[in-house]
């Protein structure tokens, strides 16, 4: 199944508006209204680019579609309607009554499961629609959906919505049933609800998608272990009560002598870990009702884990740092063969290869969602953490954010894929997946993912549809395979027509597209850099806006030099030279001019 078509009468910003995804047909709907509503109008079709090569994009992908616009010309809009009118099963909770006009393409299957080479087309639309005709020259089979609670699932084709952003869209928040996944950061953390949580499970899950994919990609590196690295808590202890500062001094000193005399990790774990409870039972509590004299009696008498876990329960007023206390004893003892101490940390090395390993993985993130229940303590416990990956030749290093995205992305949608109720089709939303992506990153990033999917599941057939600001991956679709969105003047959506676009888009030079109004209006140079060189030219035009726009002149030699447009610096340099100064003036340019050349010798 192949989207091909969507029009939207009302949403948000767009009215009115049709959206051709196929570079092989295109669809425009003209529409009929009565008293400002629309009531009907008729669907013309003309086939384009009949020279469009079969599998253009790979064995498993029927078609790959950008959307670029200025921010705010309605890109989210579309796929949210998308999301909202077509991928949810309507009536479901969570779907929109949106007037919409969905056309669809599949080839058509015989009684005996052969397929036919001749596309058959089907639409979708809301119920309070009249009339469509439809055009006459191709098959169609109009397939109607009510607005209602017994409607059906839809032609064996799952929506699945990506963004790795976190804002507060609706689009983020929506429904998911059968025919729509949700694995976006937003929805995932709404059902999560607690941040550092969410950031645990998506690391399990992406540590567990590493294991099962170790060779996803050459041209990336995927990490082969994971190095945890806890440091000893080692805050002196701070109150606001001035005749505790003595009896904490000294209780430092004691719990100190306390772990020298103890060569143990667990007890060296679990008294790391008993001071910070301590310390966050003062911060909490009423520090007048803690028994200090009788913590210093204990720990004078060098107690064992065991006694120190029994006793400390009685001096806790907190009840979670009291259940602390027991969690803390266990993860000492967890933690106590499979560390390794040097002066500053234990280290904890877990390789995804082995079973043993991802065992303790999911024992220690237990661990830290139970630490993590009270804010104050795991302020403090999580800044003890550090963690980073081992690759191939144990090279150890970390992820970059764009990498930890791209994966991010393909363990989602490997999870949601092995899902029994994910169908054959999938149409997948990407909204703006290279954020954070370095331009090498970029460049390469549709061509990565093209490869890759396949090699999650090739048993599916794939439709990509990602909204974008990259001129990079615009560079790699045909023109034809790009909605390109534009603002009217009252902030309405409006689809760009021929002599608003580029010629060509494919392979195209970056600069070429950039130059393109648009891409950036008022030419490639940065705002600050416009409006110092803009200043500096006011200067020397004797054209000032008011005192404060006057430069010096050593100012101005500065910002001239700094320019790296030869024909801009050299036209400036001349202007400068020959604009009449002032003798003081002169004296400044002269030793701006020595400070140059004093720096260039260096």
């Amino acid at each position: 199944m192949e989207l091909l078509y969507v029009w939207i009468e009302d949403y948000k910003n767009i009215k009115k508006q049709g959206f051709n995804f196929s570079p092989k047909h295109r669809f425009d709907f003209e529409y009929e209204e009565e008293d400002g509503k629309v009531i009907g109008g008729t669907l013309h079709h003309k086939e384009r680019n009949t020279n469009y090569p079969k599998k253009f994009f790979g064995e498993n992908i029927s078609n790959v579609t950008a959307i670029v616009g200025k921010n705010g010309s309605g890109k989210t809009n579309l796929l949210d309607t998308i999301v909202q009118n077509i991928g949810i099963t309507i009536g479901a909770k969570g779907s929109k009554k949106y007037n919409f006009i969905a056309v669809f393409k599949k080839k058509h299957i015989s009684k005996n499961n052969v397929k036919n080479e001749e596309d058959q087309f089907f639409i979708r639309t809301s119920s309070q629609f009249g009339t469509i005709e439809l055009p006459m020259d191709i098959k169609i089979e109009p397939l109607y959906f009510e607005l209602d609670s017994n409607s059906i699932g839809f032609m064996n084709t799952t929506f699945i919505y990506y963004s790795n952003f976190l804002d507060f869209n609706i689009i983020n928040t929506a429904y998911q049933g059968n025919e729509y996944m949700n694995i976006s950061s937003n929805f995932i953390l709404q059902i999560d609800q607690y941040f550092d949580s969410y950031k645990r499970k998506n690391l399990y899950e992406l540590i567990k998608f590493w294991n099962d994919h170790r060779n996803i990609s050459s041209k990336i590196k995927t990490p082969k272990a994971i190095v945890f690295n806890l440091k000893e808590f080692d805050l002196d202890f701070e109150v606001n009560e001035g005749e505790h500062i003595d009896t904490l001094a000294d209780l430092s000193v004691s719990i100190r002598n306390w772990k020298n005399s103890v060569k143990s990790v667990s007890t060296d774990i679990f008294i790391s870990l008993l001071k910070l409870i301590i310390h966050t039972e003062i911060e909490f509590s009423n520090q007048k009702k803690i028994p200090f004299a009788k913590i210093q009696q204990l720990i004078d008498s060098n107690p064992t884990i065991e006694v120190a876990r029994s006793k400390f329960e009685e001096y806790i007023s907190n009840s979670y740092l009291k259940s602390l206390l027991e969690e803390a004893y266990q993860f000492a003892r967890f933690l106590e063969n499979r560390v390794n101490r040097n002066k500053d940390y234990f280290i904890l090395r877990i390789s995804f290869d082995n079973l043993r390993d991802m065992d303790d993985l999911k024992k220690l993130f237990r661990y830290l969602d139970k630490f993590s229940n009270n804010n104050l303590f795991w302020y403090h416990f999580s800044s003890l953490i550090e963690f980073s990956y081992l690759f191939k030749n144990n090279e150890q290093g970390n992820l970059s954010a764009g990498e930890f995205a791209f994966f991010t992305l393909l363990m989602r949608l490997n999870n949601t894929l092995k899902s029994s109720s994910t169908k054959k089709d999938i149409l997948l939303l990407i909204d703006e997946g290279e954020i954070g992506f370095h331009p090498e990153w970029q460049k390469g990033y549709i061509k990565l993912f093209l490869e890759t999917i396949p090699k999650i599941n090739n048993q599916r057939s794939y439709q990509i549809i990602f909204t974008s600001h990259s001129p990079f991956l615009v560079s790699d679709l045909p023109k034809d395979n790009i909605i390109f969105l534009n603002k009217k003047d009252d902030g309405m959506c409006k689809v760009c027509e021929k002599d608003e676009l580029p010629d060509y888009t494919f392979g195209a030079n970056i600069h070429s597209l950039y130059r393109n109004s648009f891409f950036l209006e008022n030419g490639l140079m940065g705002e600050f850099a416009k409006g110092k060189i803009d200043q500096v030219i006011r200067n020397l035009n004797n054209e000032l806006q008011n005192e404060e726009d006057k430069m010096s002149p050593g100012d101005m030699l500065f910002v001239i030099q700094q320019i790296g447009e030869p024909l801009l610096k050299n036209k400036l340099q001349e202007m400068f030279d020959h604009y009449e100064f002032e003798l003081n003036d002169e004296i400044e340019i002269l030793e701006a001019k020595l400070a140059e050349l004093k720096s260039n010798k260096q």
